[in-house]
């Protein structure tokens, strides 16, 4: 078995994946509202009667806007939270120690998962972008600047942003920022794509770094000491056939990133462990290790 992606990063994509898509559904109807196209059915029309449609639209755009910005934040937060709780795919205890004092802060997560792992990416640069932009818009008096050497790439890599990013200039986005200005819809998508990006590469470093059969054994810890019942999450498992043992601990490791392609150091803890016994896993579990 090995793993090549975290579990982390499918829940990521499964949140961030139709942002676009929803963010353009919610554009074409108020399009649709503001030229006349769409005819509002009687359940609104008691709710819903502006004076201007046009003003209506405007404010109603901004908002889809802003609430994008604060979605892509709270998935970040998502990826980065749940990448240093059990069972934990960074396992540094001083990096594990540095996030923990981060407290709710995502930008001081960013901050130091982008240190620790050494990514100088413009993707890098652009969650800076995000995270400053979206506490702007959406909280009061917030005044949040981006790292100076930060804003200097993106100006520098002005030329590759506007062809990877289609046809964003970047320089004009950092003038809207600049202005407590909404990002335009093309500058959200572009941040939406910098995001999924962003959250590829750090995943990638996770992996390189991680120590897989470490992995393996904190997956199982979490999985029979991290419920209130210990004995039934053992019965679970070494109460039944040798093939239900190990199907059921096949999917456990399954739902945490792995497949089931080959690396022989994992593969011989695999076996290790579905050949334990009722009381063996018990001891192992008192030892806190199945390695």
């Amino acid at each position: 078995m090995n793993i090549e992606r975290t579990r982390n990063l499918k829940l990521f994509k499964n949140e961030m994946g139709q942002a676009n898509h929803f963010l353009i559904t919610i554009l074409v109807g108020l399009d649709g509202i503001k030229f006349g196209d769409v005819d509002i059915r009687d359940e609104f029309s008691t709710s819903w009667n502006p004076k201007s449609r046009e003003q209506s639209v405007d404010r109603s755009r901004l908002f889809a806007i802003k609430s994008t910005l604060a979605w892509l934040v709270d998935n970040l937060d998502m990826y980065f939270t749940l990448t240093n709780q059990k069972p934990s795919v960074l396992q540094t205890k001083a990096y594990k120690d540095e996030i923990d004092g981060c407290g709710r802060s995502v930008y001081k997560k960013y901050l130091v998962y982008t240190r620790v792992l050494g990514i100088d990416t413009i993707e890098a640069c652009f969650i800076d972008l995000l995270i400053c932009w979206r506490n702007r818009l959406t909280h009061f008096n917030a005044e949040n600047t981006m790292i100076p050497e930060n804003r200097q790439k993106l100006l520098e890599e002005s030329d590759h942003i506007e062809s990877a990013f289609n046809g964003l200039l970047i320089k004009e986005t950092l003038e809207r920022f600049d202005n407590f200005g909404a990002p335009t819809f093309k500058e959200i998508t572009s941040l939406i794509k910098a995001s999924l990006n962003y959250i590829y590469l750090l995943d990638k470093y996770l992996i390189k770094c991680l120590n897989k059969t470490l992995f393996m054994n904190s997956i199982l810890l979490n999985y029979f000491l991290g419920s209130d019942n210990k004995v039934k999450r053992l019965n679970n498992v070494y109460s039944k056939t040798d093939k239900v043992k190990r199907n059921t601990i096949e999917n456990l490791l399954h739902y945490y990133g792995f497949n089931n392609e080959v690396d022989e150091e994992v593969d011989a803890m695999y076996e290790s462990v579905v050949s334990l016994t009722y009381a063996e896993a018990d001891s192992k579990l008192t030892d806190y290790s199945f390695a």
